[in-house]
């Protein structure tokens, strides 16, 4: 009768240790379950640096003829039919300027008998009806526009964000600061002779909307047969 209560306790015992036998265990290994296609070629390991000018250069025009900077700043009569010109307007889509800006249009009144045209290849680019001495009806093709007036910038926020926008007038709004804060002339030929002159500034500090405020200006000077002289500009300067 003494024995029985130490077979109990052994019998107890046992059980308890048998519950805590080791089991083996297994490590959490991520590249079970995944492969590469065996389409893909092994390469370099992906890395991508992205560079962003801020600075105010980027508010000179994009399109600055190389022959006609290294002559002097702030002229440039490069443009070509042919070439293609990136910026807010549409490249092949007429624009008309009415109550201070351009609007896409279909058929622009100023094509309709203009004083002046430039066209290529039997299209018309652009249009320019003058009364007396003053300018009574403007058109163009979005491509010249580009060309004319897109600063560095635009350019830059039409890749990254689609351009700046006014959502309160529904508009992309062009900023560029001309040529150092002043005027930055642009000069093309019409088809029967003349030239067109154009001059791009940031607007002054009585036009200005604020201090961001740097929305492109676009003047357009008289037409004449030779335009804007750019090398006796530089000789009396």
């Amino acid at each position: 009768m003494e024995k029985k209560p130490l077979a109990i306790c052994f019998f107890v015992c046992g059980l308890v240790f048998a519950g805590l036998t080791a089991s083996a265990s297994h490590a959490n290994v991520c590249s079970l379950g995944t492969a590469e296609p065996p389409f893909l070629q092994a390469g370099v390991e992906p890395n991508l640096l992205l560079m962003i000018d801020n600075s105010a250069s980027m508010y000179d025009l994009a399109y600055v003829n190389a022959a006609d900077d290294a002559s002097g700043y702030c002229y440039d009569d490069s443009y070509a039919s042919g070439s293609s010109y990136a910026g807010y307007f549409d490249a092949d889509a007429w624009y008309a300027y009415e109550s201070g800006r351009f609007v896409k249009t279909t058929a622009p009144a100023a094509c309709s008998s203009p004083t002046y045209k430039k066209s290529s290849g039997g299209a018309d680019e652009i249009c320019l009806k003058v009364s007396g001495s003053t300018v009574s009806a403007f058109a163009a093709k979005g491509n010249f526009l580009n060309w004319a007036a897109s600063s560095k910038m635009d350019i830059e926020k039409k890749i990254l964000t689609g351009g700046k926008y006014d959502a309160a007038n529904g508009v992309l709004v062009m900023e560029s600061r001309g040529c150092l804060e002043r005027r930055f002339i642009k000069k093309t030929a019409f088809d029967s002779g003349g030239h067109l002159t154009l001059a791009v500034r940031p607007p002054t500090a009585a036009e200005k909307n604020g201090t961001t405020d740097n929305t492109t200006r676009i003047e357009i000077y008289p037409v004449s047969s030779t335009g804007y002289n750019h090398a006796a500009c530089q000789q009396a300067v």
